[in-house]
């Protein structure tokens, strides 16, 4: 892939979010961003890079990135039960050049460590009835995506994250999120940024 791939209007972006999608492409995009210094780049990297078998490839795609966003559950394959400690885990991410990790656990908190400060942040989950999980972690993504290209704050974002979770998994389908009301987003993200712990 070079350049001349991609859609000019891409190239002039702030903010690269990379979904989970093969090893290949996630590689070639993110070395095509890298070189920009203005540029924020994360990374949802798919259950199949997350493996041991693997850790050289995934080493090479997550250095330098802005933030990796994943699964403890992905994170305890990856590390092979090495280590139980999803801070540790954190934080030998961040040894990449990672400058925010953030570790997700279906309805429960998400747990945020930033490079720079070695800070480390409980973001909790809204507590909802859950009818249909499927795509959650995705939701996630977009939900502190949306957030973060306006605060660029990561723990406003997971907040924003963990709250449109929360609507996501009251209902079955992309439609039911696009009918809720904005004010229960908000008042949902509201409750969440009250709720956040340093650990």
């Amino acid at each position: 892939m070079k350049n001349m791939d991609i859609p000019d209007d891409y190239l002039d972006t702030h903010h690269i979010f990379i979904g989970p999608i093969d090893f290949i492409s996630a590689n070639a995009i993110s070395f095509i961003f890298k070189s920009e210094s203005n540029l924020d780049i994360f990374i949802n990297p798919s259950k199949s890079l997350m493996k041991k078998s693997l850790f050289p490839e995934l080493t090479l795609l997550l250095s330098g990135v802005t933030g990796v966003i994943t699964e403890v559950s992905d994170l305890m394959d990856l590390f092979s039960h090495q280590t139980k400690d999803p801070w540790e885990m954190a934080e030998f991410i961040g040894s990449f050049g990672v400058e925010i990790v953030i570790l997700l656990t279906q309805a429960e908190s998400a747990m945020v460590y930033i490079l720079s400060t070695k800070k480390k942040y409980r973001v909790p989950a809204y507590l909802t009835q859950i009818i249909d999980p499927i795509g959650w972690t995705s939701t996630f993504f977009g939900g502190f995506a949306s957030n973060y290209i306006k605060t660029f704050d990561p723990i406003r974002a997971t907040a924003m994250g963990n709250a449109l979770c929360s609507i996501k998994m009251e209902g079955s389908t992309p439609q039911y999120i696009i009918n809720a009301l904005p004010e229960l987003l908000r008042a949902r993200y509201e409750f969440l940024m009250g709720q956040i712990q340093v650990i």
